[in-house]
């Protein structure tokens, strides 16, 4: 049975309701990119222990159209709660063609080892979506400003033992993401993007494996606080990526250790994934993220 199949089959076993905010308006500010989804190019891939200590996870998002037709999408995020993930909120958005009818999170390295432990009857390293929601203002429109790409996934039951939660970083350590500062970005998106030999167009290959790419600069922190720009002329996120995290490490002071933060979601980027790419900011939307935290889990 192909991957495909299985995910199909393991959706058809339990249908959820979504429930989605979706109003989407034009926002104000100073980033002006059009919307891409994003993966980690010139990466390494990621270890199991990586994934488990920063609560890395696998998203699947199962569509349909207005013909019935499915297919499905690869997106990353980071568990926040032990039953709720933080991601892009394009990753979670349906549209009058495309409605979003299921979507699992799996919480391997990679999707194929998961399907092959489903394949054996093994469920243990798979959700399903019991919960969805992304910000109220929400656009995919090429904006000047915050596009609000942030959302939430409630998971049908816990994590898997073993699975940290990502830390968000404080308000009190704002003044450690600045411009210059250097990010670690993690993602099950492609790793490469190029060219194709007979058309004018990109094309990626190996998404769906786990990997991480540091040294990544911020360019820019945008005037609402609510966008991370990152200069990816060395590597960083492409198609897949999307909703997947950008970590910052504060170093060690005489009264607390070092430790790695949860700054950024990735939203969007430049073709062909080589030059700026955008993050939503963790702590521009610590309190949309904490309010939203509350409704998810009524």
């Amino acid at each position: 049975m192909n991957t495909r199949t299985l995910i199909n089959t393991l959706l058809a076993l339990s249908f959820v309701a979504f429930f989605v905010s979706c109003t989407p308006s034009k926002p104000t500010g100073n980033v002006s990119l059009h919307s891409q989804q994003s993966n980690i190019i010139n990466g390494v891939d990621s270890t199991s222990d990586f994934q488990k200590q920063n609560g890395v996870v696998g998203i699947y998002i199962m569509i349909e159209d207005a013909k019935g037709n499915q297919g499905g999408a690869i997106c990353t995020g980071s568990l926040i709660r032990k039953n709720v993930v933080l991601t892009a909120a394009h990753c979670l958005t349906s549209t009058p063609d495309m409605q979003i009818v299921g979507g699992i999170v799996f919480f391997t390295t990679g999707i194929e080892e998961a399907m092959k432990q489903m394949d054996k009857g093994d469920h243990s390293n798979l959700r399903k979506f019991a919960k969805i929601t992304h910000h109220e203002l929400y656009t995919d429109a090429e904006v000047v400003g915050s596009t609000h790409d942030v959302g939430l996934i409630r998971l049908n039951e816990d994590a898997p033992a073993g699975f940290e939660m990502a830390t968000i970083l404080p308000a009190a350590l704002k003044d450690s993401l600045i411009a210059g500062a250097s990010l670690t970005l993690s993602g099950y998106g492609v790793s490469s993007y190029i060219k194709s030999s007979n058309s004018e167009e990109f094309v990626g290959g190996g998404d769906g494996v786990l990997r991480q790419v540091a040294g990544i600069k911020v360019t820019e922190i945008d005037s609402t606080g609510e966008e991370i720009v990152l200069d990816q002329t060395s590597g960083g996120a492409c198609h897949g990526d999307s909703g997947g995290p950008a970590y910052l490490t504060v170093a060690a002071t005489q009264t607390a250790a070092a430790k790695t933060y949860l700054v950024g979601v990735t939203s969007r980027g430049e073709e062909p994934c080589n030059k700026d790419s955008v993050y939503s900011s963790t702590l521009g939307y610590k309190a949309w993220i904490d309010a939203n935290l509350v409704k998810i889990l009524q």
